[in-house]
């Protein structure tokens, strides 16, 4: 597999929910919030990274690439195992098989995260759910009042 059909994937799976297509991100822009997801490549290998995030319009960016951000993974520690070999595309796993596991794993664990949040209230209850509130950028605290 290769990083292109990476990312066929992740325009096949993004596209149809209304992101659009620029370079290695796609976003839906939204009233209050747009939502993005970009492929990154590892410098230390022939390994990728989906990362997604939220972008609260009401907030200047000032360095940041998102307010809120994410990136495909898991609590289970099998599966996280499973999500880093399919990333790694110098793992022996066939082209159809990484394919099919990798949608399976982007829909269950990036857009249905994404689907979830449509605007600030749904937004700042993400961020309550969130393992850890250090994760959350003090611009982002400051405007939704959270200590």
């Amino acid at each position: 597999m290769t990083k292109q059909n990476i990312v066929d994937i992740l325009s096949d799976i993004f596209i149809p929910q209304g992101f659009k297509k620029k370079g290695n991100y796609w976003v839906a822009n939204g009233k209050e919030i747009n939502k993005m997801v970009d492929l990154q490549k590892s410098q230390y290998s022939n390994s990728f990274y989906i990362n997604y995030g939220f972008i609260i319009n009401a907030i200047p960016l000032t360095g940041l690439k998102t307010h809120i951000f994410g990136r495909l993974g898991s609590m289970n520690k099998s599966e996280q195992i499973r999500i880093n070999q399919l990333m790694d595309l110098e793992n022996e796993i066939s082209d159809v098989s990484r394919a099919v596991e990798l949608d399976h794993f982007i829909r269950d664990k990036v857009m249905r995260r994404l689907n979830s949040v449509n605007n600030e209230p749904e937004l700042l209850e993400y961020i309550y759910k969130l393992p850890t509130l250090n994760m959350v950028p003090g611009v982002v605290k400051n405007y939704f009042n959270i200590e």
